[in-house]
């Protein structure tokens, strides 16, 4: 009983934080750019899908607002390494796409 609590309550928690997670705008895309010239809007769309289908894996999604730039770069670093050790294949782009993404809409 205690088990499927538990999976219940981390499906409830994903769709909730899923459903939060905002699209990225020209005015994310303007100020992301700052820090990473070449990025593009359909990039951060990728990144926030991206974050959806590879961070889920392991755990439940945080709302972009829930750390600074700084933190996200190195938890995105971080999450990305230990999946990867874990035998779950995340790209560099990948990697790249999602801390942009989480950067560009995480004052919102």
């Amino acid at each position: 009983m205690t088990k499927k609590l538990l999976i219940l309550s981390s499906i409830a928690l994903f769709a909730a934080c899923s459903s939060k997670l905002v699209a990225p705008t020209e005015a994310d895309l303007a100020g992301i750019q700052e820090q990473y010239p070449d990025a593009t809007l359909m990039a951060l769309n990728e990144g926030k899908t991206h974050y959806q289908e590879v961070c889920s894996n392991c755990h439940a999604l945080y709302l972009p607002g829930s750390y600074t730039d700084d933190q996200w770069a190195k938890l995105v670093k971080g999450m990305s390494n230990k999946a990867r050790n874990n035998g779950i294949q995340v790209s560099d782009d990948q990697e790249a796409k999602i801390a942009m993404y989480l950067m560009a809409v995480n004052e919102r």
